[in-house]
């Protein structure tokens, strides 16, 4: 007989500390404040491997404020070969990446990430790092002042992002490689480093309501198989090209603005079966 979800409530990091170790998996930690670790949660050899859900009260502005600070602790939060699901938490200040996710074990099917209403704020190393997951959706989140990407996803499949901001990250806002059927909708990528968003290898692309400002490349795409979508893309005042798309099947840009960039508003080269630009502002 399956047994009911169990919610461990924790304000402080030992009551933290406990819920991981003696929840079940299908489990719910609720944490009621911004812990401080001085230890860690989970690391290389000591990833969590329950399938939990860690989940969070949002302030009266529906803000997270609730979380981990994770004070140069390796990885706040590692999952190994699990099913992840963090709502309305707050990570801050890893020693390198503030969530990380990664799937090891080819013998399972389908494997499940589901973040929504995130802050990843001033980790060492990416904010988001989601390696060899089937299904991810990512909604509401933020990563800024990351010292790596915003968000680095990593081999996976059936992608999501909706509403999502990826601003002053020291690299990209979003980087996506090697992935298929990725899907990005109401997305702010500003005054990345790099690029607002950049994804190569990828299989099929879909890319709407996205605005990428102030990057050193707004949107670069490269090497992409079947199709790229792009949609009512926004992409100014980037210091190289808004949208630069190289080595794709087939491109469809429309509805789109490219103003104030210093080389190019859109580059399209290399490959290609079509190239359909359509209502294009340059």
């Amino acid at each position: 007989m399956n047994q009911e979800p169990k919610t461990h409530i924790v304000n402080t990091e030992d009551e933290l500390h406990e819920a991981i170790k003696n929840a079940n998996d299908g489990d719910i930690i609720k944490i009621c404040s911004l812990i401080e670790l001085t230890k860690h949660i989970s690391h290389g050899d000591n990833p969590i491997t329950k399938s939990l859900k860690f989940t969070a009260e949002l302030n009266e502005n529906q803000k997270p404020v609730c979380g981990v600070d994770g004070r140069d602790e390796w990885h706040t939060f590692y999952f190994k070969d699990v099913d992840v699901t963090m709502e309305n938490i707050r990570v801050e200040r890893a020693r390198y990446i503030g969530i990380f996710i990664y799937y090891n074990d080819d013998s399972a099917a389908t494997v499940n990430v589901n973040l929504k209403n995130i802050i990843c704020y001033k980790n060492k190393g990416d904010g988001i790092y989601i390696g060899r997951y089937a299904n991810v959706d990512i909604e509401h989140v933020v990563c800024y002042k990351n010292k790596g990407n915003g968000f680095c996803i990593i081999d996976c499949s059936n992608v999501n992002f909706n509403n999502v901001k990826c601003n002053k990250n020291k690299y990209a806002g979003i980087y996506v490689a090697d992935c298929s059927n990725v899907n990005l909708n109401d997305i702010r990528c500003d005054e990345n480093r790099i690029n607002g968003i950049n994804i190569i290898k990828c299989e099929n692309i879909n890319i709407d309501g996205v605005k990428c400002n102030r990057n050193k490349i707004g949107i670069e795409v490269s090497e992409i198989h079947y199709e790229i979508n792009v949609n009512n893309a926004i992409c100014n005042y980037n210091k190289l090209a808004g949208i630069l798309i190289g080595n794709a099947d087939k491109v469809n840009v429309s509805q789109s603005k490219f103003h104030g960039n210093d080389w190019a508003g859109l580059s399209v080269h290399g490959g290609g079966e079509s190239i359909n630009l359509f209502a294009h502002i340059t």
